[in-house]
């Protein structure tokens, strides 16, 4: 399996992989009417894919986190700023490709990209997802605070925030 930056070449792929997670998953919880706005996002800094045989089975980004509805409970944790705040998101794995570690890797790649940055990462969750949770939670994620998010048209989202563990010593030497 290889982990690279994600291309505008993969965003067919990608869109793919985020539709049968949604049929399979309900996540995304309510399809877009342009499901690649929501995939690419307008604060989007970095993404990347898991790749496997040539074939895209996971997808992660990161995202700025002025304006995210993570940022109050992550500022409240933190008392950063929201310039030294980052946001993971669109966090997608393949159903085939489970258990394999795929996601673990997508999340420890965009976690060391936010500390390479000099920052702190955070996301949110949604409440109902053990799965995800457990595994934000092995790799040392703390939850800080819930968060409803509305939705126009669509009952609210129920999530949790969470705040990503500090980098490593040697990278705060580095910073």
């Amino acid at each position: 399996m290889l982990i690279r930056p994600r291309t505008d070449e993969d965003l067919p792929a990608c869109l793919a992989l985020m539709r049968r997670t949604h049929e399979l998953d309900g996540y995304p919880r309510y399809w877009r009417a342009d499901p690649q706005q929501f995939l690419v996002g307008a604060g989007e800094q970095a993404a990347w894919v898991a790749e496997r045989d040539g074939v895209p089975v996971g997808h992660v980004a990161v995202h700025d986190a002025a304006g995210n509805p993570v940022l109050p409970a992550a500022q409240a944790a933190t008392g950063a700023e929201p310039a030294a705040l980052a946001v993971v998101a669109r966090l997608l794995v393949s159903p085939d490709a489970r258990r394999t570690g795929v996601g673990a890797r997508l999340l420890d790649e965009a976690t060391a990209w936010v500390h390479a940055q000099g920052r702190r990462p955070v996301l949110d969750v949604l409440q109902d997802e053990p799965g995800v949770i457990a595994l934000y939670e092995r790799r040392g994620w703390q939850r800080l605070d819930p968060v409803v998010l509305p939705i126009e048209g669509h009952e609210p989202l129920l999530l949790w925030v969470y705040l990503g563990p500090p980098p490593p010593l040697s990278a705060v030497r580095a910073i």
